[in-house]
């Protein structure tokens, strides 16, 4: 029985929350490319279970319970980060969210309340920075 819950336990921190952020150099310009991406498992859509957490000083990647998938606290730590290329000014961003239900009907294209008991949702945000 103990194998099984370490299983569960194993398989429950890897669909954990998370939040990445990474850079890179344009050789071409000599500016840098930022991008930040978070995502979650939410509960009804709307509470949230699991996010990556977007704390710049974080202990654990993850945060149960709080909702760091949103775009202003991607938004605050890709300027962050920016700052930390001692380069200031960001241009040209781009975002992308994603929310997806995990369990979905084949062929279904309406609604159907039971699947949306436990939902994913993931966002985006990339820029220049020079």
């Amino acid at each position: 029985m103990k194998p099984v819950k370490a299983i569960m336990a194993a398989a429950a921190l890897l669909a954990a929350g998370c939040f990445s952020i990474e850079h890179a150099r344009i050789q071409a310009t000599g500016e840098y490319h930022v991008f930040a991406s978070n995502y979650g498992w939410y509960l009804f859509g709307s509470l949230p279970i699991v996010c990556g957490n977007a704390n710049p000083d974080a202990v654990l990647p993850f945060v149960f319970f709080r909702d760091d998938v949103t775009m202003d606290k991607i938004q605050r730590r890709v300027l962050c980060h920016s700052k930390n290329l001692n380069s200031g000014k960001v241009c040209n961003l781009s975002y992308y969210n994603d929310n997806m239900v995990l369990f979905e009907f084949p062929g279904v294209n309406f609604p159907v309340p039971v699947p949306y008991v436990l939902t994913y949702r993931g966002i985006q945000l990339s820029g220049g920075v020079k």
